[in-house]
């Protein structure tokens, strides 16, 4: 009901700043599985599955935002993973 009742700018900036959010955890999860000897290739193509579904979304946001709200820029932050 409440993101019913919030501006779509609002809801689209909460969104990308999420998907923007997780590129780094994603990046080091991924390396960081690469290096684990022993590590079964299933968890390696799932983490890598995950980061490419994440940047597609990601690149499919943007893209929609920039149409919606032309004049937009990146002007709110968003967490960054500073490492392990």
């Amino acid at each position: 009901e409440q993101a019913q009742q919030t501006h779509h700018e609002v809801l689209m900036s909460l969104i990308l700043g999420l998907l923007r959010s997780w590129n780094d955890p994603l990046y080091h999860l991924v390396t960081e599985v690469r290096g684990m000897k022993g590590a079964p290739d299933a968890i390696l193509s799932r983490a890598i599955e995950i980061e490419e579904e994440n940047k597609r979304l990601l690149e499919g946001m943007e893209m929609i935002f920039g149409q919606v709200i032309p004049s937009a820029k990146e002007t709110e932050p968003y967490p960054v993973w500073s490492g392990l």
